[in-house]
């Protein structure tokens, strides 16, 4: 089971990178991990929504990625057919910030906690409250953001809504 978590991580991360590799660097905001303050919300953003089929335990997922940019960010994926407000659930879940991978475990209290706090399909709207726990490879120094909100544009909503067959 582990080294099936640890691939589905090891995935989620090399398709993260494909998939974002194209957003501008932000400014380096010089904030660690190991530092565990609360990343600023403002930086904070949705960079990606999947846009292809991807399954998790046979459930068609929509991966999200969250974070200041390219080079700083998080990922955690939802039930595609469940997407509306009021969704809740945990998540597994990977991280590259500072240069240094961060993974979900079941060894170690970690998670990725989500809730759709707003839908609106009229204007192609979302927010997410996200709460992050993640856990360093190498060092085993805790990765986490607490109860995150980032705003799903127009764009992003139509990938996050997407019926894939």
């Amino acid at each position: 089971m582990k080294k099936i978590i640890l691939f589905v991580c090891a995935v989620i991360i090399v398709l993260s990178l494909s998939l974002i590799a194209f957003i501008d660097s932000l400014p380096n905001n010089n904030i660690h991990a190991k530092t565990k303050k609360e990343i600023p919300k403002k930086l904070m953003r949705i960079l990606n929504v999947s846009d292809f089929s991807f399954t998790s335990k046979g459930v068609q997922v929509v991966s999200i990625s969250v974070g200041t940019d390219k080079n700083n960010y998080f990922n955690f994926t939802i039930p595609r057919s469940k997407v509306n407000k009021g969704l809740t659930g945990t998540s597994g879940g990977s991280a590259l910030w500072s240069g240094q991978q961060y993974i979900s475990s079941s060894k170690h209290p970690t998670h990725v906690n989500y809730s759709i706090e707003k839908f609106n399909r009229k204007t192609k709207e979302a927010t997410i409250l996200v709460d992050v726990k993640l856990i360093d490879t190498k060092s085993l120094s805790k990765y986490f953001i607490k109860k995150t909100n980032v705003a799903i544009n127009a764009n992003q909503f139509e990938n996050l809504t997407k019926d894939i067959n």
